[in-house]
């Protein structure tokens, strides 16, 4: 982006430069007419984006060229609250999802299916439930720490599996 210096007009585009010069040739790559300055992009600042948020304003000054600032602002109690709400709903899913993805990456519907059928040995069934039990009770805790806005790390479980038809005389399934 740049600035027109005489009139702080900002921000003005390459393009709106051109349609204000329409009979003139600009080399590429491009060079504003001395009376535009190119604006240095700055990173926006640090900040929560729960209780706060950012705007750009006008640049600065810091001769011989010209800055993108920033302003950090507080957010209204409203948006601070409407924040809070959209994070819970989001760390929420995340948990769920994660704990469904580690069931189901451990013991696949099939799996869960066939011990539900009796297919599998009651030691690895009762594997199983237990090793669930263990992901949903982890999961549980983290929904409780996420609705009283309180920080949270899963500790997800580590399970540690021998399934039962990799030792078995005959596979579960017609060969």
């Amino acid at each position: 982006m740049y600035i027109q210096i005489n009139t702080l007009q900002y921000p003005v585009s390459q393009q709106q430069i051109q349609a204000n010069y329409p009979n003139t040739s600009f080399p590429t790559p491009f060079v504003p007419p001395p009376v535009y300055a190119y604006v240095f992009p700055s990173p926006v600042p640090a900040y929560d984006p729960i209780t706060q948020g950012y705007r750009e304003i006008a640049p600065e000054n810091i001769a011989p060229n010209w800055y993108q600032r920033w302003q950090v602002y507080a957010l209204t109690q409203q948006q601070i609250d409407a924040n809070i709400a959209a994070k819970q709903v989001s760390d929420l899913a995340m948990v769920r999802q994660q704990c469904e993805t580690l069931i189901l990456a451990t013991y696949p519907e099939f799996i869960q299916s066939n011990c539900s059928l009796g297919l599998y040995n009651e030691d690895f069934t009762a594997q199983m439930k237990a090793n669930i039990v263990l992901a949903v009770n982890e999961c549980n805790r983290c929904e409780d720490l996420i609705n009283d806005n309180l920080p949270f790390t899963p500790n997800w479980p580590v399970f540690t599996i021998v399934y039962p038809f990799l030792h078995m005389r005959h596979p579960p399934y017609p060969v």
